[in-house]
């Protein structure tokens, strides 16, 4: 009986190694693609049964490819390390690095309380020390539950609009999505 629990309990927390793995981006720490997923889902079906708001926001480094050409691959991972470990800082957040320099926050609130949280995220990384010795700026878009979309994918393509928006008029800024 001994052994049996002892394989059994190396099993258990092998497997649990196993999810954490699939599930965490080996670079920032952050939740992946896969947990971003997964979480969204749950969010929103929790969102839908208690008449909460939730806030997605999608992050984008301004300018990253001039960082990793001019500084070096190893510098700008230092500078998206650096970032998660600001995105992650907050528990009322939720953090995820989807690929690249793009991120996603999940927020418990409406837009005005997600707004507030990025500028504050935004005055941060303003005022941080990165690697590399230069300013670093972000791009954000944001979509709210049930404001915008009640579906995963519409809920999506509105913070990736709004996101769109924010780059396209100037970089360094925050749009909130609005249909016109």
């Amino acid at each position: 009986p001994l052994v049996t629990l002892t394989l059994y309990q190396r099993s258990t927390l092998a497997s649990q190694i196993a999810t954490r793995h699939a599930h965490t981006d080996s670079l920032s720490g952050l939740g992946n693609h896969r947990a971003y997923e997964l979480e969204l889902a749950a969010s929103l079906e929790r969102a839908a049964v208690e008449g909460s708001e939730l806030a997605l926001c999608y992050l984008d480094v301004d300018d990253f490819k001039q960082i990793n050409d001019s500084q070096g691959h190893p510098i700008g991972d230092a500078v998206l390390r650096e970032l998660a470990g600001i995105f992650n800082a907050h528990e009322q957040a939720r953090a995820y690095r989807l690929g690249g320099d793009e991120f996603a926050l999940l927020l418990d609130r409406g837009a005005g309380g997600a707004a507030r949280h990025v500028e504050l995220l935004r005055t941060k990384i303003a005022a941080g020390r990165f690697p590399h010795d230069r300013v670093v700026a972000i791009s954000v878009g944001v979509s709210v539950f049930p404001d915008h979309a009640t579906e995963a994918k519409d809920l999506e393509r509105a913070a990736d609009g709004a996101l769109y928006w924010a780059k396209h008029h100037g970089k360094d800024r925050l749009c909130v999505f609005d249909p016109a």
